[in-house]
């Protein structure tokens, strides 16, 4: 047996971490350039609109027989999913053609990596190869029961609105049913160990890589080298039990991870602390009753460094003020467009602003999840830097709770 490739795919996305999980939904557009050995066999090929695209997955694990997807939590052998790891793993996917130059054809629709070769192409037609009423038990169980569960979610929202503080609460919370890591991804909040009552960390998870030179200069390479090789930060099968001691601080079942923080004067921006971020997320591996949180800089910069990319959801936290509702606007078409789970939880309402509020998010289309009254007791706690106690919220946490663990609930 003997495959020949007939091409290559230039993509723009250079690693695993910049691939979405379903191309399908990308609008990305690339590049499949066909050798001059084969071009005899485009004839008639722009008669199609769309295009069943074979390639092979050269990065991709060849040894994995058994899988979680990005749609449930639970195990499935490879050949009843759709997973890039397995014994031959050959890409499908139906793309769209846009034109063709040549031995040159313009796709959208596909997540391959940039210099995957091709194996075959052939015209999709839609009489012949969608058969209506097709499906796959386990998929149509999940979404039953709401999709997969959250295990790995970001929190964000406005300066000020109480991200740190949901992320403690609910760390807490969870923390009671298995074990949590809380990822500290904002390079200037420092108080987020005194809520969760523990040290900080002897090291971010940054200074372990090296330091943000080494980290900078080895994303500057390979943007340099256009290459398609995978940036790599972290060895295969990492899980929580695989980082580094000395970048987490455990206080039981929690803990705490930094990225990195600014530490001197001039010493440049936090992108490379963003694409450790996107890589840990997307690449950490969490087993059952195991959860992350990530707690996120101010706004939606976190959006537009994909670290939304190895998330099953965001928790939007809004205030009672007018920032936190057009940036929870914004924060839900963003985390539609990544096709993931979207909430939103009030914080630090009262009576006379939590009607005005919900007013003008549902002006918006925003539907509420959560609501997190005004607590004098965590205002208190936050101000001379004691632990939050998790009873102070015991019953809204527990509602939340149960959305992360029965998502159908």
């Amino acid at each position: 047996m003997e495959l020949v490739p007939i091409g290559v795919v230039h993509s723009p996305y250079k690693s695993k971490g910049d691939a979405p999980f379903q191309g399908r939904f990308s609008k990305e557009t690339m590049e499949l350039e066909i050798y001059p050995e084969y071009a005899a066999g485009l004839k008639d090929i722009e008669e199609a609109t769309h295009l069943i695209v074979l390639y092979w997955f050269d990065r991709a694990r060849r040894d994995t027989l058994q899988t979680k997807t990005p749609h449930d939590s639970e195990v499935h052998g490879v050949f009843a999913c759709r997973s890039p790891s397995r014994p031959n793993p050959i890409a499908f996917c139906a793309a769209e053609l846009l034109s063709r130059e040549g031995n040159r054809l313009m796709v959208r629709g596909m997540e391959a990596l940039d210099g995957s070769p091709l194996i075959d192409i052939k015209p999709y037609s839609a009489q012949i190869d969608s058969i209506p009423g097709a499906r796959i038990g386990w998929f149509d169980k999940s979404k039953s029961r709401g999709g997969r569960k959250m295990t790995k979610m970001i929190v964000c929202g406005r300066g000020g609105s109480g991200k740190s503080t949901v992320v403690t609460l609910l760390a807490k919370a969870l923390g009671e049913l298995g074990k949590v890591l809380v990822v500290d991804t904002d390079e200037s909040n420092l108080g987020l160990c005194k809520m969760l009552g523990q040290e900080p960390p002897e090291m971010s998870l940054m200074g372990s890589l090296g330091g943000k030179s080494v980290v900078r200069e080895k994303l500057l390479a390979s943007l340099q080298q256009q290459n398609g090789e995978k940036v790599t930060f972290f060895k295969d099968d990492l899980s929580l039990e695989a980082l580094p001691p000395a970048c987490v601080s455990w206080n039981g079942p929690v803990g705490n991870l930094r990225i990195g923080k600014i530490e001197h004067n001039m010493e440049g921006c936090a992108c490379p602390m963003g694409s450790i971020t996107r890589s840990l997320l997307k690449e950490l591996q969490v087993s059952e009753n195991q959860w992350v949180i990530a707690d996120t800089e101010a706004g939606v910069e976190h959006f537009g460094r994909g670290i939304l990319e190895g998330a099953d959801a965001v928790l939007m936290v809004v205030d009672p003020s007018y920032e936190s509702v057009l940036l929870a606007e914004k924060a839900k078409g963003l985390t539609e467009e990544a096709h993931k789970k979207f909430f939103v939880i009030l914080n630090k309402v009262d009576e006379s602003t939590e009607p005005t509020l919900r007013q003008e998010l549902s002006r918006r289309g925003i539907e509420i999840d959560f609501t997190l009254g005004y607590s004098q007791d965590i205002s208190r706690a936050n101000l001379v830097g004691d632990a939050l106690d998790v009873n102070i919220q015991r019953e809204n946490m527990n509602k939340l709770v149960d959305k992360i663990i029965k998502p159908g609930s």
